[in-house]
């Protein structure tokens, strides 16, 4: 490990007691020059270049009273037209029939995976653990079936 030692000088002149009675003369003290400062060629900012952000400061109105006002030259009806309520009632009818389309679109397989385990009960196969026979539909199994795997409840699939 360095260590690093300096030695404080300190020079004391004391060539007589008279001289702590009495008062030096004073030491011309040196200046130090510098050239004139002139603000505009040794400014602080001269140094950053920061971009100045500009401000557009024209104010921004609107004139409300033009808003209030319709841009077409005919009346706004608020009630809907004959035309128009025959074709929302056809739109909400394929609506309807592409909702009933969309309830039977998801085939049984009868294949049932247990939310928890990822066990899969397969209709086909049944249950060997538990006593249920091949075939047997999953809403038949009896009430206290559980996951062969995690023992999860029939609500869990």
């Amino acid at each position: 490990m360095a260590s690093a030692t300096t030695r404080a000088s300190f020079i004391f002149n004391l060539s007589s007691s008279a001289s702590l009675t009495q008062p030096s003369t004073p030491k011309p003290k040196t200046h130090l020059t510098f050239p004139p400062f002139h603000l505009k060629s040794h400014s602080v900012s001269s140094f950053y270049r920061y971009p100045k952000p500009q401000f557009n400061l024209q104010p921004k109105s609107i004139d409300v009273s033009q808003e209030d006002k319709p841009i077409s030259e005919q009346p706004i009806t608020e009630t809907p037209t004959l035309e128009s309520e025959q074709e929302q009632e056809q739109e909400e009818e394929k609506f309807d029939n592409r909702r009933l389309e969309e309830k039977f679109a998801v085939l049984n397989t009868g294949i049932y995976e247990c939310k928890s385990c990822g066990y899969k009960y397969n209709e086909a196969t049944g249950d060997p653990s538990y006593p249920i026979p091949p075939g047997l539909p999953f809403d038949k199994l009896p009430e206290d079936w559980r996951c062969a795997t995690c023992g999860a409840a029939k609500s869990f699939f």
